[in-house]
């Protein structure tokens, strides 16, 4: 009866250590795209279609989703004028478009600086549903030399 009580006691604590390992500031996708050292082509559409890592979320789970701009920080980027297109099976959920600002005069720009590159993310989506096909698109309207500097654009899905 004690070696049981002790088992128990054991698993009880084992399954709660583990429950406490669970991160709830690591994203659950977090996907990004290179850039050329030329800058964004228009031409050059970029497509992602983001699916939370941990197939046990319920499909009715909701998620704020962020773009995220990674860029040399040499290079002055005044704005960035993007379409965004968001898609399903069902057709177009979101057509937006979006200019990015390195400055905060919006509020909503979270633009770092570390080791010569510049971080900035835009939320995009906040309490969204990832539906069956779902994917986002992005297409630059800038000229390919207006976003010379650019290395990195990327999504990041997080919990709501």
């Amino acid at each position: 009866m004690r070696t049981a009580k002790l088992t128990l006691l054991t698993a009880a604590l084992a399954i709660s250590g583990l429950a406490g390992c669970d991160r709830q500031d690591t994203p659950l996708y977090s996907h990004f795209e290179e850039i050329p050292p030329s800058g964004w082509n228009p031409l050059d559409v970029l497509v992602f279609c983001p699916m939370p890592i941990d197939s046990t979320e319920s499909p009715q789970s909701r998620y704020d989703l962020t773009m995220v701009v990674r860029y040399a920080a040499r290079h002055k980027i005044n704005a960035l004028p993007i379409a965004v297109t968001v898609d399903d099976n069902n057709g177009t959920l979101h057509a937006d478009t979006i200019i990015l600002r390195p400055s905060h005069a919006e509020g909503t720009n979270k633009a770092v600086t570390r080791y010569g590159v510049t971080e900035l993310r835009l939320p995009l989506y906040k309490d969204e549903r990832l539906t069956d096909g779902y994917a986002l698109t992005f297409e630059s309207f800038s000229p390919e030399s207006h976003t010379k500097g650019v290395m990195n654009i990327g999504v990041v899905i997080e919990r709501k």
